[in-house]
């Protein structure tokens, strides 16, 4: 999605991307990465349906980078 800061126009607009990261012995947690359109380079697709399905899965069952870092205190 596109992110736009307010306070900071300069550095706007960004995208704002959805990460699946892999922790500790295989968790996965999910987090966000905000992208410059001036820096993103678009990649080849190489997912098939399938693949995407099983990511879009894993996704939806992982726990948000801060709930994780709150389990683990």
């Amino acid at each position: 999605m596109e992110h736009w800061f307010g306070h900071r126009p300069e550095v706007s607009p960004q995208w704002r991307c959805e990460v699946l990261l892999a922790v500790r012995a295989g968790e996965e947690v999910l987090s966000l990465l905000d992208v410059r359109p001036g820096s993103f380079e678009e990649l080849a697709e190489t997912l098939d349906a399938t693949a995407k399905a099983g990511i879009a899965s894993r996704t939806n069952r992982a726990l948000s980078w801060g709930e994780w870092a709150e389990r683990g205190r």
